[in-house]
């Protein structure tokens, strides 16, 4: 950016201002301390449900001007006043600041609330989701949009549809995965830059490449069928596989513990996978081969490979594949999730 007063920055989430803050320290400064802060109060809006959060964040903006130099020149009072461009509103409400800002800088709440007449999702989705649809979708064309959000908006199955709607309005950068948001809060995020376009397009259709196998032109992949607290323990006698028993790199031939199950159950030779899969930490996709006659009722927590020709052999060689680093750097560079989703699995380069 060559000029920061020519740009107008809105925060519709803004908490105490940590994002306003460095933006603030960008803009210039006016001869007393007062006018400083009517200046920025020209270029930076920011809203938030919470009162308190409002009030932090008009007082860390005097407290910088201050730490740049500009000395106390009337009551703090009067001074917060000044920042009128901060106030209590919910982001998700708002539009004027959506439209005239030329930049949108936000971190938005990740709860899950209910949305509905989205063309997206029905019921419970990431707030997160709704504040990045309301800004790509009222922003000005041209408009920069710089957004921390959490990894199952960019990598969840449940998202497709969404990043497919979100993408009509708005060019997208590469993202850049950062990890854990923090110590205190389980959930791996990501940076996403965003470009409003001049004018929305239709959705593509995301193509395969041929030339690229993948573990699906191989594998029929399915999530296993028993939810253990949810369906009754009547039915036919099958084998049960579940994540504890399912011994990892290991090939299972007799699985001693069984279970009554009416759904429906796979027959060897098959290959299962954890879902729960943490970025980073070793294996991303744990896996074990299951050998033998019986069919076995598998749980919900076990993806199941099922191989579409060959045997024994295309299950050792998948065993090994995911067992491999390449596996886990492609699964670290798409599923950031705690969980491995069926898209995911089957989406893996066939090598």
């Amino acid at each position: 950016m060559t000029n920061w007063d020519d740009a107008f920055f809105f925060d519709p989430a803004c908490g105490a201002a940590d994002l306003l803050i460095p933006i603030a320290n960008k803009l210039s400064l006016k001869p007393a301390l007062s006018e400083t802060l009517q200046l920025w109060n020209e270029h930076i809006w920011g809203c938030d449900i919470s009162p308190e959060f409002i009030e932090a964040a008009r007082l860390r903006l005097v407290l910088l001007a201050v730490t740049r130099g500009r000395k106390l020149d009337d009551t703090v009072t009067n001074l917060t006043a000044l920042l009128s461009n901060l106030f209590v509103a919910d982001g998700l409400s708002v539009s004027d600041q959506y439209i005239k800002s030329s930049h949108i800088a936000m971190n938005p709440p990740f709860g899950i609330v209910t949305s509905e007449d989205r063309p997206w999702r029905e019921g419970t989705v990431s707030a997160a989701a709704l504040f990045t649809e309301r800004a790509v979708s009222l922003a000005s064309p041209q408009a920069q949009i710089v957004a921390l959000l959490p990894e199952v908006l960019r990598t969840g199955t449940s998202y497709t549809r969404w990043r497919s709607h979100i993408s009509q309005h708005v060019t997208c950068s590469k993202p850049r995965s950062i990890g854990l948001f923090s110590s205190y809060a389980d959930v791996d995020v990501f940076i996403q830059h965003f470009q409003k376009r001049e004018i929305a397009v239709s959705p593509k259709l995301h193509r395969k490449n041929s030339r690229h196998s993948t573990v699906g032109d191989h594998f029929i992949v399915n999530v296993g069928t028993v939810v253990p607290h949810r369906h009754p323990k009547s039915g036919a006698k099958f084998a049960y596989l579940h994540s504890k028993n399912a011994s990892p790199w290991d090939e299972i031939r007799r699985i001693d513990e069984i279970r009554k199950f009416q759904g429906r159950t796979f027959a060897p030779p098959f290959v299962v996978v954890r879902r729960t899969s943490r970025p980073g930490e070793g294996h991303r996709a744990i896996a074990t081969l299951v050998l033998g006659k019986r069919r076995v009722a598998v749980e919900n927590h076990l993806i199941v490979l099922l191989p579409r020709r060959g045997s024994i052999p295309i299950c050792r060689r998948l065993m090994s594949m995911l067992q491999s680093s390449e596996t886990d750097v492609a699964l670290d560079r798409t599923m950031r999730c705690r969980h491995l989703t069926t898209g995911s699995v089957s989406s893996l380069p066939w090598f």
